[in-house]
Order: structure tokens, then sequence, then C-alpha cells
């Protein structure tokens, strides 16, 4: 009987982290603000969802940050940072500042260019803005910054969910 005990305490103090245990999201936010924008966004986005299990797997890792934008006057930026050991690393930055519904749109639309970059083979800055010259287009007045119709649709559809999410909550709340 008491080593059946021992054996019972034994499985349920290490199976369930071994049955959790799985790899690492490629997505990774690296500050409260891009944190918890990430976890909104999989609560209440379909989408957005979507685009981060699209992105798992791809071969791309991508650190998530708030702070200055690669181009001025822009709400999120997308780079290639490098590429090694098989992986390609990107950073998101979303500007600080911005209203929680906003934010996880603007990482929706960030999340779209990242996965236009994960599906191509491209390993550096030079291979992403030929990519980018073939399925987007230049942003007017600057040399390496591109949008696509893609991440355009991608950040209203999870802004949309995000604020269709928020009605039902509230007429949930107001009918009880």
């Amino acid at each position: 009987m008491k080593s059946t005990c021992v054996l019972v305490v034994w499985l349920s103090v290490f199976l369930p982290a071994a049955a959790v245990a799985q790899e690492p999201r490629a997505v990774r936010a690296m500050d409260e603000a891009s944190a918890e924008a990430f976890v909104c966004g999989q609560r209440d986005s379909a989408a957005f969802r979507e685009l981060v299990d699209d992105i798992d797997g791809s071969g791309v890792i991508v650190h998530v940050a708030t702070g200055d934008t690669v181009i001025f006057a822009t709400a999120g930026s997308t780079r290639l940072v490098g590429a090694a050991g098989g992986q390609r690393y990107l950073r998101v930055t979303l500007r600080p500042g911005l209203p929680l519904d906003q934010r996880v749109a603007v990482l929706a639309h960030e999340l779209q260019h990242v996965r236009e970059i994960a599906h191509s083979a491209v390993t550096s800055q030079d291979g992403v803005r030929a990519v980018f010259d073939q399925i987007g287009r230049a942003v007017a007045g600057t040399h390496d910054a591109f949008e696509t119709d893609a991440a355009s649709a991608a950040g209203l559809r999870v802004w949309r969910e995000l604020r269709t999410s928020r009605r039902s909550a509230r007429l949930t709340s107001q009918q009880r």
C-alpha cells in the first residue's frame, strides 16, 4: 500500500509537467505591453490564433517588443534580424502607447508580414525587399518599408473580431 501511494504521488508530480511540455511558441513577447497584446489576440481572435499557428513551426522565431518603429509615424514594423542554424529571426516592434485593441490589430498586421517572410526562403534584408517588391508595394518616401493587402486585411479582420468579442461580452454582462 505504501509503495502504491509513493508511485501515485511520484506520477502526479512528474506526469503533468511532461503532459504539457511542448515546443516554445515561435512568437515571443519581450515586454508587458507586447505580452498583453499577444494574450488578448490569442484569447479573442480566431484570425490572430490562425496567424500564430501558421507561424509556429515555419522556421522563424519572432521577438515582439514595444519601442521606436523603424519608420517614423508607423504603428508597427517587422524586420529580419538574421538567420542561423536553420532558423530565421525576426523582430516586430509596436509603437508604445497604443490602446490594447489597436495594439493587437497592429500586431496581427505585422504577424501577417512575418507569415509572408516565413513562407519565403529569404535570409537577408535584400531577399525580404525582393519578396515585398513582388507581393506588395513600397511605402512612399521610404527605402525599406513595404505594405501588402494581406497585412492590411489581417489587421482589420482581427480588430473587427476584437470589437465583436467586446460587444458580445458587454451584452452578456447586461443580460445577467
